[in-house]
């Protein structure tokens, strides 16, 4: 065991949140003007003409992010891929079993048929890569307990024990499955089927009585499964799935007695958890310890993986009279790099942009965040001024960073505090959970920078 991969949810969330009482804090008190920033404030609705900056040194680099908490997640991921650029990387999944009935009760003398896992997958998102190839994966019985109020991270690898299963498959997304449970027929659109050993079928007929009497006492039982990713792809195959453990058609079924059937569920009271490996190329590592260079080409990796992180130089420069000013806009402009990605490797939908946090080099929020986690109401407008989403068009990623800039500007100004940590540029770990990667252009040569940190304020 690891004990700092696995910690109470009541500490994850502490830190997790601890972000979110000061942003409110520091909106309390300006509710009128910090309400319209961004917005054109002349009482006529005419446009501000404002001074516009735009000639930043930005410096941007590739560091390594955090493990992720991956036990909440509204899905999980599970495959093994070699992206060209980015390496190997795997999911495998962690996960117990709830009873469809308390006291189950097979019999006398009840007699195996089989026994089957069943997991969906995702129907809608979260594919990544190259399925062409067959997928190697292992299940084992987990030999540890999985445990609600833990938090596990990405990082954690189980204990496991007993070998039920070895097998090569197809993540087959768009094909339909048959079976048989109880006479009938279940018919499902992408289903991973996999057959368990028949000793473990017949540990589980023959268990004594008290095993099903209660949840506790079948995960004491059964503590869990463990599907591990084993492939090996060469450069350019794999591909890591979203599957959908929570479906009503993701459980074990035992079929025992010629026609009887029995399944064990994996329900909102189960536990799961992701585990992820990631072996990252050596140029793209090379980035991480070379502070204060700026590299042209940078990454950004999900899993848990990479992330880019960028300082802009001069912000304080816009203060240096000593005067007061109101940011009327503030962005910054990302580039994916040309030729970068493909059909089975596009660009993320959507990225988030945080800040390094005081103590460490884990994520924090920006103020302008806020607008995306707690907006006041479902139509309010900065749910997109804050940005992040892919524009097909230009390639581009844009964020409006309004707030942040404004806290930094009149913080320096009142206190002389420099509260600037610069940024770091991740792709979200859940809603969608992918496997995505994005190579970023951050070239300034020329007229057109590929990024760019601009900003429009007046003088106060």
């Amino acid at each position: 065991m690891r004990p700092s991969l696995r910690t109470t949810k009541s500490a994850f969330l502490k830190y997790t949140f601890l972000a979110i009482p000061a942003v409110f804090m520091v909106l309390s008190g300006c509710k009128e003007s910090d309400e319209q920033i961004g917005l054109n404030l002349r009482p006529d609705g005419g446009v501000i003409e404002g001074i516009v900056v735009d000639s930043f040194n930005i410096i941007t680099r590739t560091i390594a992010e955090d493990s992720l908490q991956t036990d909440s997640l509204s899905r999980n991921v599970l495959g093994s891929m070699n992206d060209p650029v980015f390496g190997k990387s795997s999911a495998s999944l962690a996960f117990d079993f709830s009873l469809p009935e308390i006291n189950i009760d097979f019999g006398v003398s009840p007699t195996l048929d089989s026994v089957i896992l069943t997991i969906v997958y995702e129907k809608v998102i979260g594919h990544y890569g190259d399925f062409t190839t067959p997928q190697q994966l292992e299940v084992y019985r987990l030999d540890e307990r999985l445990e609600r109020e833990l938090s596990y991270s990405s990082e954690y690898i189980p204990r496991y024990t007993d070998n039920l299963a070895s097998v090569s498959r197809l993540f087959e997304f768009d094909d339909t499955v048959s079976w048989n449970e109880e006479g009938r027929e279940v018919t499902e659109v992408g289903v991973l089927r996999i057959p368990l050993s028949a000793d473990f079928g017949n540990e589980l007929l023959q268990a004594e009585a008290g095993v099903y009497g209660s949840n506790d006492a079948f995960r004491d039982f059964l503590n869990g499964m463990y599907i591990k990713a084993v492939g090996n792809p060469v450069s350019g195959e794999g591909g890591i799935a979203n599957v959908n453990l929570l479906h009503n058609n993701s459980k074990l079924l035992l079929y025992y007695n010629d026609t009887l059937t029995e399944e064990f569920l994996i329900t909102s009271t189960s536990s799961r958890f992701g585990h992820y490996e990631v072996e990252t190329p050596g140029a793209i590592e090379s980035q991480f310890n070379q502070i204060g260079t700026h590299f042209d080409e940078t990454y950004v990796q999900s899993l848990g993986a990479l992330k880019t992180r960028i300082n802009v130089e001069g912000l304080y420069d816009l203060v240096a009279d000593g005067e007061p000013i109101f940011i009327n806009e503030a962005k910054i402009t990302l580039s994916v790099k040309d030729g970068s990605t493909s059909d089975e490797r596009p660009a993320p939908e959507r990225l988030l942009l945080l800040q390094p946090s005081v103590s460490d080099s884990s994520n924090a929020f920006i103020l302008d965040l806020i607008d995306v986690v707690a907006p006041p109401n479902a139509n309010w407008i900065g749910r997109t001024n804050y940005g992040g989403n892919l524009d097909p068009e230009t390639n581009t990623y844009t964020f409006h960073v309004n707030r942040h800039l404004q806290d930094l500007l009149d913080t320096y100004l009142a206190t002389g505090e420099k509260k600037d940590r610069g940024f770091y540029l991740i792709i979200p770990s859940d809603n969608p959970i992918t496997a995505s990667r994005l190579v970023l252009d951050n070239s300034q040569n020329g007229t057109e920078p590929k990024i760019e940190f601009k900003v429009t304020y007046i003088k106060l």
